[in-house]
């Protein structure tokens, strides 16, 4: 993984984190000092900061944005700010979160269908046409 998109992945998955009411205070208190540490380095980039703010709330938008000041800020060469993300990683791994590391799976031979992630709520049909969805 190269180094913003750890960055990135650190802070969306903190970020996500947060909003559990049983985040630990180890994970609420690294995602706070990454997202200072990153905050410090792209404040001086055209809509660093508010790229920053946003990425939050909408990481599919804003992630662009964010990967550009982070490169340009020298953020993702940043030593401190790596170590802070690798930090939030760990302690989410920790916790079950995952980085996309979680998950290893070899298929062989026909497969009909597959789900793959934590908290999956799926409903496959195989040879019959699905139900419509009940109002």
């Amino acid at each position: 993984m190269d180094p913003a998109t750890l960055i990135l992945a650190a802070l969306s998955a903190g970020a996500v984190a947060g909003l559990k009411d049983a985040v630990t205070s180890a994970i609420g208190d690294a995602y706070v000092a990454l997202r200072g540490l990153v905050s410090n380095r792209v404040a001086d980039q055209p809509h660093g900061e508010l790229a920053l703010d946003q990425f939050e709330a909408r990481p599919d938008v804003w992630r662009e944005q964010l990967r550009d000041a982070l490169l340009a800020s020298g953020a993702a060469d940043d030593t401190a700010v790596l170590a802070a993300a690798t930090r939030l990683q760990e302690l989410l791994d920790a916790e079950g979160a995952g980085s996309g590391t979680t998950f290893h799976t070899t298929f062989s031979g026909n497969v009909q269908g597959t789900v793959q992630g934590n908290h999956a709520n799926v409903t496959m049909n195989f040879d019959r046409p699905a139900e419509p969805p009940k109002r």
